[in-house]
């Protein structure tokens, strides 16, 4: 009885988004019909539908090979992103010398054009999925080392001097205070590294790849198959909120 109650309020929860898509290409779908508009401009919702459902066939496209090659650059650059972002967001945290040291180099980084750099790392790394990755990491790890440390710093004070007054060690203190406080800041920063790394992988494919969903939208930019290219952005669409959902849940894991 729970299940089917919870269920159902997930589904009332999302009535709202889902009415809104739906109502969106109900009246994209109606436009194109009705104007005629050619499917070179702007391609039907329907039609989208049957490229995606047969891309393989249509442009013999092997589709399936395209999305699981960007998921892996998202995921592997998203990990990265993570796992680097909380360690630099420790460092920040507790010594005030890294912080100086750090914090300009990595702002350095972020305020970097990405779409300018990803050309330094092709001649770098080379023309493998290695620079889409270092791309996708390289956009998704400011967020992480943000929100780490502003959540590892945002703590009650009062409990950081109980743990010291009880002689809890820095190690303890964190376990058992820091890291919780943060938990919060955290699942923040990785909603946004997901997002982010979902765009630094597409951006990395737009520079050079002959591989991947990116390459399937610039290689559909030049043959004019524009209703190729509006499906994989569909795909881009779809894969960033199942990678999204999937955080948020691990957000609710962990009661956030």
């Amino acid at each position: 009885m729970k299940t089917v109650k919870r269920a159902g309020k997930i589904v009332i929860d999302h009535l709202p988004p889902i009415g809104f898509f739906a109502a969106a290409f109900a009246f994209w779908e109606a436009l194109v019909r009705i104007t005629g508009v050619s499917e070179f401009l702007l391609p039907a919702p329907s039609t989208i539908v049957a490229v995606m459902a047969n891309m393989q066939k249509a442009y013999y496209v092997p589709w399936a090979h395209h999305v699981r090659l960007t998921l892996f650059e998202i995921i592997v650059g998203f990990l990265l992103a993570v796992a680097v972002g909380i360690l630099l967001a420790v460092f920040i945290t507790y010594s005030t010398t890294m912080e100086k040291t750090l914090m300009p180099v990595i702002v350095f980084v972020e305020v970097l054009p990405k779409i300018a750099v990803a050309p330094l790392f092709l001649i770098w790394i080379g023309y493998g999925m290695e620079p889409k990755i270092a791309i996708a990491f390289l956009i998704a790890f400011f967020p992480m080392v943000v929100n780490t440390a502003t959540g590892l710093r945002d703590v009650d004070p009062e409990l950081i001097d109980l743990l010291r007054i009880l002689k809890a060690s820095k190690m303890q203190v964190f376990a058992k205070v820091r890291f919780p406080s943060a938990i919060p800041h955290i699942m923040s920063g990785l909603k946004i590294s997901m997002t982010s790394a979902v765009i630094g992988a597409i951006v990395g494919e737009f520079v050079a790849s002959s591989e991947g969903l990116g390459y399937l939208i610039v290689n559909a930019q030049s043959t004019l198959q524009t209703p190729m290219a509006f499906a994989s952005l569909f795909y881009i669409a779809i894969l960033g909120l199942i990678l999204f959902g999937a955080v948020s849940l691990i957000g609710r894991f962990f009661k956030y």
